[in-house]
């Protein structure tokens, strides 16, 4: 757990998620630049399949999915474990 910031890497398959800054729950495991997630593209647009590591670096694949709406919010829901994460896009600062 904890208030995660987050970048977006566009890979082959899709996207990786990174670890910023965050991290509440064993924190100490956690470094900027570590892998957090990955999302893979489903035959619906804007949806993803998604992989999450949690706070331990396992990764949740157990009925998880992940959208993007507006190309500035990102979903990543968790129906099993009665939880939803929303990201918003960082806006540049001139």
């Amino acid at each position: 757990g904890g208030r995660y910031r987050i970048a977006l890497i566009k890979t082959a398959t899709g996207y990786d998620i990174i670890y910023i800054a965050g991290a509440e729950v064993d924190a100490n495991l956690w470094r900027p630049g570590m892998l957090k997630g990955k999302l893979s593209p489903t035959r619906f647009i804007d949806s993803y399949d998604l992989v999450w590591y949690d706070s331990e670096k396992q990764p949740f694949t157990a009925d998880v999915h992940a959208s993007i709406e507006n190309a500035v919010i990102l979903t990543l829901d968790f129906p099993l474990a009665g939880s939803r994460l929303r990201f918003v896009k960082a806006q540049n600062e001139q």
